[in-house]
């Protein structure tokens, strides 16, 4: 059943300030009550015979219902969520649960555009009206003209034909209104400034309505002067005793206009109707019409009303005047600015009534609030390239990642496949050899053995002297020349590509320059290096046939990393950066 009020019996709780929009009324005692008025009856009439104002009135309701409700508490850096507590639990049994708190949401924006207040009503199952009592609490949004106030009791006519229905002493009722800047106990809408606007919709609907179904206004009257000889009625014409000759005329024109349409081919199509009139007649015909500028002009006045209409109420003029011109950017601009100037104004207003009326009353916890998530509401612009860049920076997880360009979580890499692809990236980030391995060993791709010289010893490591230096330097080890060959050949090919790519790319184009050496002249940015350096590596295993793939993949992430180094500092290859490029893991992988 609906919570008890749990108030004093003497007097309601009335919030400190009317402009919180909200009465808790407990009990039998007099309520706040205000008495429908005539503009709330004269703006629902509007609502009905009004297709603009309808169609506002359920903009308005639609996009409200999709926020969401949820309990939080006021903290010093602001509103925290709670999911669990005596809060959370009262906001969850409002109008049992989220799908009934979406049309109280469509309810509350329905009513509060059109007649500027609503009653929020919780109450126990009647069995006399059909009502399951296992079916849970009863929530209702009722209207100014259903709420019935007499002497300390309340009723709902649900003008079904039954007897109102009195609420009892612990139902729940709490009347939400947008208060008038004049008297704040009255309620305000903006419908009610444009009743004017719509009464002139309504008039300037009537008279074109007159218009078309008026025969006068259609067609005038023709003035015929009786001295005119027409000729004979059409022998099936069924013309009344005593036709005039103006009605045999008609019956001869409408032959004429009907049996080129039934029969094509009839020479009646090209004959034209003969009619004799004395010479002094001649041009006395006149057509007498009784429409006025007005009507030229009654058009126009409508749409400039709707248009004033658009601009009254609270809500984007767009939404009843279109959005061409507008594009992608600017209709996300106008959705924001409607969540933001709009939206989320009447939600505060919700929200607060729900938190002085229902909530407080039962948590008595005046940190407690209800609140509201408008994350369904907002269109958010294509930032699929953002995400990359925050991706590739560290900043974004691969799970954001793929909701920002569109993608589902079935579509994340295996583990083997991540593997695989760091294989080929892990160099590209690096500049030195050392973080190469390192990140490598960390993946499990290579399996450094440590050698007696490489196991560390206890205490500090010896440094030589510099006279030892020139004789006891550390070991040279020089790398096969044909796998130094190979490894140049490779950096060649992928600087021809990338250099092939910065002409075909950039305004900038050397002449007399190769291929391989363009980007010594044409600056390059990281962003670029992906897309400059694609498919440079597609001949390895041509030019390394005998080689695992698996040290391929380490010697070709040294080599990528030396070629990225070398685009962006745009010096001349070098072959001892290069060879420093190459770990010793990565050589020795390749001689064994």
């Amino acid at each position: 059943m609906p919570r008890s009020n749990q108030l004093a019996p003497s007097e309601p709780k009335v919030p400190e300030s009317l402009m919180a929009s909200a009465v808790r009324l407990p009990g039998k005692v007099d309520r706040v009550y205000q008495r429908p008025n005539d503009w709330q009856e004269e703006a629902w009439r509007h609502y009905d015979i009004c297709g603009e104002l309808r169609y506002a009135g359920n903009w308005v309701s639609n996009v409200l219902s999709r926020a969401t409700l949820h309990a939080a508490t006021r903290t010093a850096k602001g509103p925290r969520r709670q999911d669990n507590g005596a809060a959370a639990d009262a906001v969850h049994d409002l109008f049992n649960g989220p799908d009934g708190q979406a049309q109280m949401l469509a309810a509350l924006g329905l009513h509060i555009t059109v007649a500027g207040e609503a009653y929020l009503v919780g109450r126990r199952p009647e069995p006399d009206r059909g009502e399951r009592a296992d079916e849970g609490d009863i929530w209702e949004i009722v209207g100014t003209q259903e709420m019935r106030h007499r002497g300390r009791r309340w009723f709902i006519d649900y003008s079904d034909g039954s007897r109102p229905l009195e609420l009892s002493d612990d139902a729940v009722i709490i009347r939400i209104w947008r208060p008038h800047p004049r008297r704040r106990i009255e309620a305000d809408s903006p419908v009610r400034a444009l009743l004017p606007v719509l009464r002139e919709i309504e008039f300037l609907t009537r008279h074109i309505m007159a218009q078309v179904t008026s025969r006068l206004a259609g067609a005038g009257i023709l003035m015929l002067p009786q001295g005119m000889t027409f000729p004979a009625a059409p022998a099936d014409a069924n013309l009344p005793e005593g036709a005039s000759s103006a009605d045999i005329f008609m019956a001869v024109l409408g032959e004429a206009m009907t049996a080129p349409i039934l029969n094509p081919d009839s020479p009646a199509a090209l004959v034209p109707v003969v009619v004799t009139v004395p010479d002094e007649l001649v041009g006395k015909i006149e057509h007498l019409t009784f429409w006025s500028e007005l009507d030229q002009h009654a058009v126009e006045l409508r749409t400039e009303a709707i248009r004033r209409l658009a601009l009254g109420l609270d809500m984007p003029p767009e939404v009843l005047l279109g959005t061409a011109g507008l594009n992608h950017w600017g209709s996300w601009q106008m959705e924001e600015s409607s969540v933001k100037a709009h939206v989320e104004p009447l939600l505060e207003l919700v929200t607060n009534a729900l938190t002085i009326g229902y909530l407080l009353p039962l948590t008595d916890d005046v940190n407690d609030l209800v609140a509201y998530d408008t994350t369904a509401l907002r269109l958010r612009p294509n930032r699929s390239r953002e995400a990359v860049e925050l991706y590739d920076r560290g900043e974004l997880d691969g799970e954001a990642l793929r909701r920002e360009t569109g993608f589902i979580e079935d579509d994340a890499p295996t583990e083997e496949e991540f593997k695989r692809w760091m294989l080929r990236k892990v160099a590209g980030g690096s500049t030195t050899p050392e973080q190469v391995a390192d990140a490598l060993r960390a993946l499990g791709v290579i399996e450094v053995r440590a050698t007696a010289e490489e196991t560390p010893t206890q205490g500090p490591p010896r440094v030589p002297s510099l006279r030892e230096h020139p004789e006891q330097g550390p070991p040279q080890q020089e790398p096969a020349k044909d796998l130094v060959a190979a490894c140049e050949v490779l950096v060649f090919r992928a600087l021809e590509r990338a250099g092939n790519r910065l002409r075909a790319t950039k305004q900038m184009r050397p002449n007399g320059v190769a291929a391989s050496d363009v980007y010594q002249f044409v600056p390059s940015q990281p962003r670029d290096l992906d897309k400059l350096l694609e498919d440079a590596w597609t001949c390895v295993p041509r030019v390394m046939p005998r080689v695992p793939e698996l040290q391929r993949a380490v010697v070709v992430a040294a080599l990528d990393s030396y070629c990225r180094s070398l685009l962006l500092s745009q010096k001349e290859h070098d072959r001892a950066t290069m060879l420093k490029f190459l770990t010793t893991q990565s050589i020795r992988s390749l001689e064994n």
